[in-house]
């Protein structure tokens, strides 16, 4: 019996991704890696909230070249 479950997240800069994990029976290594990669994108996600005002502020900053 093979237990697998999938998820997708939607990060807040509008890419979706899927995870699908395995039990650790049938394949323990994808599944392990299944998890780092959600845990990455999870925390890239998390990290995008207070990151996004900081972009923006400095692009505001770029000076405008007038020709």
């Amino acid at each position: 019996m093979c237990l697998s479950v999938r998820m997708y997240v939607i990060s807040l800069n509008g890419t979706v991704t899927e995870f699908k994990f395995v039990d650790s029976y049938s394949s323990p290594f994808f599944s392990a890696y299944q998890f780092i990669k959600f845990t990455f994108y999870y925390i890239y996600s998390v990290l995008y909230i207070p990151l996004l005002p900081i972009l923006l502020v400095f692009q505001w900053r770029i000076p405008k070249i007038s020709v």
